[in-house]
């Protein structure tokens, strides 16, 4: 009988860390797994390792010449036997638990297409680019010291619609289903980087992708990666990835001349991606709105489900925290512009609630108080918050105040003299110039609150 499970690797020159990674997938504690391992080409001692273990769950392919990762990938694809394929890379390592905690998760969560783990980062010291320049600042004054731990998004929703700026997933880490990567064609192979981007994108049209909230994953981040010597390849890559994407999306196919799969009826899980993807499209790619849109609700129509169910479920997710604030700011404007019915004030409330619960609760004093309130916000990210301030609590905010976007500023002036005006900061970091320009506008009139409550 197959195994459930098989690992898929492809080493090229990496001797370095090669027995340790193929160590620790030996040692997990899940068991019933086979392990194919291809030698891309290694012209340093990769090959005379990998001959030295004999554990009858490795099966080694030998490439004549090196194919690169795309490649070698799809060539243990087609060897592979297990329902569930997993990945790992040559130079990282598998914490025990890995294979155990997915298994478990894809074998309850049935339309769940791939399940990543979050991860630990080592990064060497000051890596540079195969130009020579240092990497960017971010990564470059990182030192080999204490690993990092990178907390990935875990809901399907958040990580797909995520998934349209940047990869969500770490490669390594990853198992799916083998029979739904078989479904989409497996790694394309005009990608010689960025290949598991693809895939990941593609795999999100038919299925969801989730992350476990366990680090059972560590990834070495070496100068000799091509992601690291050749980044502003890899972006371009990325870039042209995205385009792919959306061109399904609007027009059915893509350059590379694969179609966008057709969802399976009555699919509930199929009918929220649908939404999460008009939903990326509504703040990444205006453009793919109105397809994207369309046929969400066509899907919606022909197989009996309520899109206020679906967007409801959809976006409490995306209120869970893991979304962009920035972002689900302007989810009532997009309840509003799908016409979903009349729960924009408490949609707006509970967003208030989740991104900016000490603003929140300060404009409910106020209203209590009967005070008049000026906002001062700071930054794009404050100023996108305004629309719901205003729109829950328009009988506190007389106006507010920003040196950016002065609107609507005609009626502060004009505030009686001898009224007092609470002046709620909404930004920390420019605390101190707003209070100047607040002392400048109000004088004495004005209280001043930070927005954690201080100056009261």
């Amino acid at each position: 009988m197959p195994p459930p499970v098989t690992i898929i690797m492809s080493v090229y020159n990496g001797a370095q860390y090669l027995r340790e990674a193929v160590d620790v997938i030996l040692r997990q504690t899940f068991r019933d797994f086979e392990f194919l391992i291809v030698n891309d080409g290694s012209t340093d001692a990769s090959a005379a390792i990998l001959e030295s273990f004999h554990d009858p769950r490795i099966r080694t392919i030998h490439n004549a010449a090196n194919r690169g990762l795309t490649a070698s990938l799809n060539i243990a694809l087609r060897q592979a036997r297990g329902v569930y394929i997993a990945r790992q890379d040559a130079d990282d390592i598998s914490y025990p638990d890995r294979l155990a905690h997915q298994v478990e998760f894809l074998s309850t969560h049935d339309s769940v297409a791939a399940v990543g783990t979050r991860f630990h980062i080592q990064v060497s010291p000051r890596p540079l680019e195969e130009s020579g320049r240092p990497l960017p600042a971010a990564i470059a004054t990182l030192q080999a010291g204490p690993p990092l731990l990178n907390t990935l998004p875990t809901h399907p929703h958040i990580i797909q619609y995520s998934m349209m700026r940047n990869n969500m997933f770490c490669h390594g880490s990853v198992m799916f289903r083998r029979a739904g990567v078989e479904s989409i064609g497996g790694y394309h192979e005009h990608f010689f980087v960025g290949q598991d981007y693809d895939l990941w994108l593609r795999l999100a049209e038919i299925g969801d992708l989730a992350n476990l909230p366990t680090a059972d994953y560590f990834w070495r981040q070496q100068p000799e990666q091509i992601s690291v010597r050749r980044r502003a390849e890899h972006n371009a890559v990325r870039a042209e990835i995205q385009r792919l994407a959306w061109q399904r999306q609007a027009d059915g196919i893509d350059a590379l001349q694969r179609r966008l799969p057709a969802p399976d009826a009555s699919d509930r899980p199929a009918c929220s991606r649908l939404f999460t993807w008009s939903l990326a499209a509504y703040h990444y790619r205006p453009d793919a709105f109105a397809v994207t849109q369309e046929r969400w609700r066509r899907y919606c129509r022909e197989n009996g489900f309520d899109p206020r169910d679906i967007a409801r479920e959809v976006m409490g997710a995306i209120m869970s925290g893991e979304f962009p604030p920035e972002h689900a700011a302007t989810l009532p404007a997009l309840w509003r512009k799908l016409d979903l019915g009349p729960d924009v004030p408490e949609l707006m409330d509970t967003l208030l609630q989740r991104h900016q619960p000490r603003l929140r609760s300060r404009l409910a004093l106020a209203r209590d108080r009967q005070e008049r309130v000026v906002v001062f916000p700071a930054g794009q990210y404050a100023r996108k918050w305004l629309p719901l301030w205003h729109g829950l609590f328009a009988d506190v905010i007389a106006g507010w105040y920003d040196d950016r976007a002065p609107a609507p500023l005609d009626g502060l002036p004009k505030i009686a003299p001898d009224s007092s005006v609470t002046v709620l900061l909404a930004a920390e970091s420019a605390i101190p110039a707003l209070m100047e320009r607040a002392r400048v506008l109000f004088g004495s009139r004005a209280a001043i609150i930070t927005p954690d409550g201080s100056g009261e």
